[in-house]
This record gives structure tokens, sequence and C-alpha cells, in this order.
């Protein structure tokens, strides 16, 4: 459901924060993925982008061992006033 949120199953989606991919991931948080995954990805690529959002969301579970925090740490960030912030709580479904 989170990447049909995300993308619509678009592969070549960008969305207006410049966020790429089936997975719709951040061009800051690339070059971190890609140090979580072990080599350089590409958020177009549909498997890149699927090894990219698995490793961050395996890393926040880690982090904040909640599903619905590490939803909105997806989509919002990671600083703790993101993820507590209730209005991100409409980006997790």
């Amino acid at each position: 459901r989170q990447i049909e949120v995300e993308s619509a199953f678009n592969p070549r989606a960008v969305s207006p924060a410049n966020a790429k991919g089936l997975a719709q991931i951040y061009p800051p948080t690339l070059p971190g993925a890609s140090r979580l995954v072990g080599r350089k990805l590409d958020p177009f690529n549909p498997t890149d982008s699927l090894e990219a959002h698995r490793a961050l969301m395996k890393e926040n579970m880690e982090r904040f061992k909640d599903p619905v925090k590490a939803l909105r740490a997806y989509n919002g960030g990671t600083t703790l006033t993101k993820t507590e912030n209730t209005f991100l709580k409409y980006w997790v479904f």
C-alpha cells in the first residue's frame, strides 16, 4: 500500500518535492540508502527503489520500534519532532 500511495506504482514518478521512483526516494536520502544497501542506487530503477525503501524502513523500524513512526520518518524525516508531528499522521495509511 505504501508504494501505491508514494508513486501509484509509476517507476518514473517525480513528486513536487523532487522525490523519485516507485518508493519516492528524496535525493538527499539516496546516498544514505546506497550506503545501507552497499552500492549506488538509481531511484528510477524499480529494484533499486524498492531496495532503498526496504533499507530505509528497516533502519526506521530499528530506530523507532513503531511502524507508524517509521512511516512518518520515511515521509517526513527522522527527527523526533517530525516523527511526533501529528500532521504527518495523514501520510500514514
